[in-house]
């Protein structure tokens, strides 16, 4: 074991205990500084023998790669789908930081872990400000990783949160996950037009559905209609986007998840070339979205071979007429729910004369 320094006399100074000029004073002075100076060795020693009584308890005996996954199963998760898309701002992960901070205090070890691992520095939540120290350390300490990002923000301009935000999105490339639940003038998200994130595999854009669809001017075009290969998740809700296909046609897309969009909505026809261009699509979900119908003599029929869960409610009846009947999941263990309320104009009465094939798809 390694022995404790010793402190020798010579670090105190005591000859400078002296009278000396500035009498009583000077000695006081004097003194304050000896004291200091023990103050801080003593401290520095008992920091030493603690650190040396940690290092033999078993945890600090784990292999640093399971003391790390110990460490991102305690920390606020990023959520994936819906769970991340339509929950409050306080539930975003936006306590991670200090949630790492706790962590860092607790020893030198595990700072020394913590500092060391890129993986504990890939997420990056934002919630009605940015940490500019936390941001700035994230994107340095997690070693060019891809990054999961979300922004919580109320109703101010992003282009008021300064430098921090700016570095943020150059890093739009590292992108893997975003999450934006914000409540302001969906003209503010137009940055998102200008960025470029070719590795993101989920993108969930929730704006504060009081506000959101009643001020789009225009659909949002989105990584300026970029393609991205690696979608696995898309979630709107209270706001649309341009429906590119080039940009959805990677074949990766797993979940659609649209909610309250009422202004420039998708067709039927669009929903329909997303789900042919997306083998893996397992989930569908559309939820008071005003699709566009549309007078095509003959509707492609799509057969997604992944589908588990199709979930269509508060739909337009003639959209629905068009859409269910052309949706035929080669397997028969799919989740098929439609639904619409009293509210809901046009509302189709499957079971009535006319609507056999509707009914025969749902019960398919």
């Amino acid at each position: 074991m390694e022995s404790l320094p010793e402190f020798p006399a010579k670090h105190a100074n005591l000859t400078v205990l002296e009278p000396a000029e500035g009498g009583l004073m000077a000695q006081a002075r004097t003194l304050e500084a000896v004291k200091a100076a023990v103050e801080k060795e003593f401290d520095k020693q008992i920091a030493l023998l603690k650190r040396k009584q940690n290092a033999s308890l078993p945890i600090f005996r784990l292999p640093v790669e399971l003391l790390v996954a110990i460490f991102q199963s305690v920390l606020p998760s990023y959520k994936d789908g819906l769970e991340t898309m339509w929950c409050p701002p306080s539930r975003l992960p936006t306590q991670y930081p200090n949630s790492l901070g706790r962590l860092i205090s607790v020893c030198h070890w595990w700072s020394k872990i913590i500092l060391d691992s890129p993986a504990l520095w890939t997420v990056v939540p934002c919630k009605h400000q940015l940490q500019p120290t936390y941001v700035t350390e994230a994107l340095r300490l997690s070693r060019r990783m891809p990054l999961d990002v979300a922004f919580a923000f109320g109703p101010i301009s992003l282009s008021t949160l300064g430098h921090s935000f700016e570095t943020l999105c150059r890093e739009s490339f590292r992108w893997r996950r975003l999450a934006i639940n914000y409540d302001g003038l969906l003209r503010n998200l137009e940055f998102l037009e200008e960025l470029s994130a070719p590795g993101l595999e989920d993108f969930l854009l929730c704006p504060n559905p009081v506000t959101a669809d009643g001020n789009a001017t225009r659909p949002l075009n989105i990584f300026n209609g970029e393609r991205l290969p690696k979608l696995r998740t898309l979630g709107l809700s209270g706001v649309s986007i341009r429906w590119e296909l080039g940009q959805l046609a990677g074949g990766a897309l797993r979940s659609l998840y649209l909610d309250s969009i009422g202004t420039h909505a998708p067709s039927v026809t669009q929903i329909l070339d997303v789900v042919r261009l997306s083998p893996r699509l397992d989930t569908l979900s559309l939820n008071v979205v005003a699709l566009v119908t549309d007078n095509f003599a003959e509707l492609p029929t799509v057969q997604p071979p992944s589908i588990r869960t199709v979930t269509l409610k508060d739909l337009p009846g003639a959209a629905l007429r068009q859409l269910v009947p052309r949706i035929q999941p080669p397997s028969r263990h799919v989740n098929f729910i439609v639904e619409n309320t009293l509210s809901m104009e046009e509302a189709p009465d499957f079971f009535a004369p006319g609507h056999e094939s509707v009914l025969e798809s749902i019960l398919r």
